[in-house]
């Protein structure tokens, strides 16, 4: 059940809430002036263009709340409907004389296209207005289309230029097609042929979902912008786009990369951003109420949770006076606003008000862990390909507090290892673990992401050479994660993926989400050479750090990251002593399991919740010749509960002894119940299990197992079972 169903009633009070949090039109409109005059000050050269664009001047904000006023206007049609449109004009014709997109100084036009596209859409829908030639004089709405009109004229001189500082479209994430084709629609009536003009060009450079189901790029972030982009196009140009497999696929892969407490997952990006209007757009198209349901749980966490976690950072600041961190500086000021500091371009009031369909039911999800398949390459002029593997989402469920994981397979999107846009060397890494709060992440700040994101900045098996992490992401050939299995068992969800070359280096990554319990990864490395290598770990939340565990305390939340290693790898720990906001990607420390071999196995349990703590043990695993298999086969014991997780390498076909049980499963959890044994396991043949007791009967996922498969004998139960992967429930005697 949600705690909230907004309606759009409930958009128009945020709409006015985010226009007087920046402060109305006069104050509005001072900070247009004052972008115009700082622009004529300063050279490029001499500026730093995020401070400039984003934080003393007109930014995203301005263009939230000025597109707010639409709302506030068609929404009260009376007296106070006139004024937010007068307010409307006053501040579109201050853009309009400042030439602000054209005469701004900025270090990436393309993203300028966005702020166009979402002001040219209001004024269409100012247009709309039955009061419109009341409020705009003939005068005052020719100037503001000649703005859009020399605007768009920039966009075709340009449109083969470079990218950056000059006005071409923009193709990574086809922002160009969605300004391109705003803009024809608003020029068509007074210049046609420029409008035809724009038409072509957008024509010339989309994929959209006619070959694309995602934004090649690798980061949510720029999701919502391709999504809009796109379907702006196919409104007008394209509209038996809208509802097929693609367009259906970019709103199911957005919908199942978000937890259920609607915290909007981060990576390849530092700040947490929150897209309500994309997921109202999915329900609007699709009449899909999971989508809704999602839209309001985004929205929920965006107006009501968020300013609980900046009070949290900010609390003990007493004076942020002398912090050279103009963003960080400016989010303490702005604890309990609704509008987030980046926000407002990806998404925006206006579009959550214009896409809410009051109709469309909120229906909680339902579906669990999957792999999300995506459109590869595609930047523009290379044609896109067919959809392969690119993230496998862990989730036990839709609550707040339900364990969620993401583990990410693709590398670069390249040709001869050329890098390629916002895509990261994010192979084979746990992007996050989420328990209501986001108690892993990426180690980001602003300035390492895509290229420069170093790869010890993730939740990765990484290389070290004298005593320093490696840089590089891959070798010279960049690799995908090769996807081996997935597989939904009944009490599990199990992956193993490996990479396959990284500097000589092979890492397998099996994954174990048990459901309600705990989510394991298991990796088992291994090299031609002799190194120094591990796997790190980036943690969130007040920490107790001890030698093999780590107690994380997140806003009543708890986590208990085990890494059993009796001896075979040492825990490094780093402290991250900065402010960080809790949804921000700075972890509060930083694990390092790292060992000097060419073989290594490393083990992380993370354990939600609860005063019980389950102490983690690691196994000695034998061959049946008695030989120790570290680290082909890696075991834990969860010693409170006696559950036994294991994997072995794909390199190594083996049967190995784990304690109780013997097997040569690529993957299983065995375990022990009142009156039963269960066992959940991947790609097994052979299996022996010690049993005190003979079984009365043996079920394979939920049915009656024939005695043909299975034989006791002297307190060990044999299985010779017909499925390679399953769910065995082994119902004892005693337990009758």
């Amino acid at each position: 059940m949600l705690e909230k169903d907004y309606k759009r009633k409930d958009i128009v009070v945020i709409a006015e809430r985010v226009y007087l949090e920046a402060g109305g039109r006069e104050s509005i409109i001072l900070r247009i002036k004052k972008a115009q005059e700082v622009s004529r000050r300063w050279s490029y050269a001499e500026l730093t263009g995020w401070r400039l664009h984003k934080y003393e001047s007109y930014d995203q904000r301005d263009t939230d709340a000025t597109t707010a006023l639409v709302v506030l206007h068609l929404e009260n049609p009376n007296d106070t409907g006139l004024s937010y449109a007068a307010d409307y004009k006053e501040i579109m014709l201050s853009l309009a004389e400042a030439k602000y997109f054209i005469d701004v100084v900025w270090c990436d036009r393309a993203f300028d296209q966005v702020g166009v596209t979402i002001l040219a859409h209001s004024w269409m829908y100012m247009k709309k207005s039955p009061f419109f030639n009341e409020i705009f004089s003939a005068k005052e709405a020719r100037k503001i289309i000649g703005w859009f009109h020399d605007y768009a004229k920039l966009l075709l001189r340009d449109k083969d230029s470079p990218t950056y500082l000059t006005f071409r479209p923009y193709d990574n994430q086809e922002i160009g097609v969605g300004c391109l084709t705003i803009l024809a629609q608003v020029l068509m009536q007074d210049y046609p042929q420029l409008a035809k003009g724009l038409m072509e060009v957008a024509d010339s450079r989309v994929y959209g979902w006619a070959l694309r189901n995602r934004n090649p790029d690798d980061t949510l972030f720029y999701e919502p912008i391709w999504i809009k982009s796109v379907y702006f196009y196919a409104l007008y140009r394209k509209p038996e786009w809208l509802g097929n497999e693609n367009c259906r696929q970019s709103f199911e892969d957005f919908l199942h990369q978000m937890p259920g407490n609607g915290l909007n997952t981060v990576y390849n990006w530092m700040f947490s951003h929150s897209y309500p209007d994309i997921m109202a757009l999915g329900a609007r198209i699709f009449k899909d109420g999971r989508y809704k349901w999602m839209a309001n749980r985004l929205l929920q966490e965006r107006i009501e949770e968020r300013p609980r976690r900046s009070r949290h950072v900010f609390s003990e600041l007493a004076s942020l006076e002398y912090c050279e961190d103009y963003p960080l500086k400016y989010e303490a000021q702005s604890i309990d606003k609704y509008d987030h500091i980046w926000e407002g371009w990806a998404s925006n009031v206006f579009h959550l008000w214009l896409f809410w369909d009051d109709d469309v039911l909120p229906v909680k999800p339902v579906e669990g862990s999957m792999i999300l398949e995506k459109t590869s390459g595609g930047h523009y002029p290379d044609k896109p390909s067919k959809p392969i593997p690119d993230k496998i989402v862990f989730r036990d469920g839709w609550e707040k507090d339900s364990l969620f994981a993401i583990l990410n397979l693709r590398g670069y999107v390249s040709k001869g290892g050329v890098f390629k846009a916002h895509r990261y060397a994010g192979s084979n890494e746990v992007i996050t673990i989420v328990y209501d709060e986001p108690f892993v992440i990426e180690a980001q700040d602003f300035w390492h992401r895509d290229c420069e994101l170093e790869r010890w900045r993730l939740n990765a098996f990484c290389i070290r050479e004298d005593g320093k992490w490696l840089h590089e992401p891959c070798g010279e050939t960049p690799q995908d994660a090769e996807l081996v299995f997935f597989k939904n068992l009944h009490s599990l969800d199990v992956s193993k993926t490996v990479l396959s070359e990284y500097y000589g280096w092979i890492n397998e990554r099996i994954c174990i989400l048990a459901k309600n319990r705990f989510f394991a990864v298991l990796d088992i490395c291994n090299s031609n050479s002799f190194g120094e290598a591990g796997v790190r770990w980036h943690l969130k939340g007040e920490y107790d750090f001890k030698r093999d565990k780590t107690v994380l305390r997140l806003f009543g939340k708890r986590m208990v990251v085990y890494y059993p290693h009796a001896g075979e790898y040492k825990v490094e720990a780093e402290e991250n002593t900065e402010t960080i906001p809790v949804y921000q990607h700075k972890p509060s420390i930083s694990l390092s399991l790292v060992s000097k071999s060419d073989r290594m196995g490393f083990t992380t349990l993370f354990i939600p919740g609860g005063d019980e703590e389950l102490e983690a043990e690691s196994i000695k695993v034998k061959d049946l010749n008695g030989r120790l298999a570290f680290p082909m086969a890696l075991g834990v014991l969860l010693r409170q509960s006696g559950e036994i997780i294991g994997a072995r390498s794909f390199q190594l076909p083996a049967v190995f002894d784990y304690g109780m049980i013997k097997t040569d499963a690529e993957a299983f959890v065995l375990k022990p119940l009142e009156g039963r044994l269960h066992f959940d396991f991947v790609n097994s043949h052979v299996t022996c299990l010690e049993c005190l007791d003979r079984p009365s009967r043996v079920e394979l996922d939920g049915r009656v197992l024939s005695e043909n498969y299975w034989e006791y004998s002297y307190n060990r139960l044999s299985l010779n079972l017909p499925v390679s992967s399953g769910s065995l429930s082994i119902v004892l005697r005693s337990g009758e």
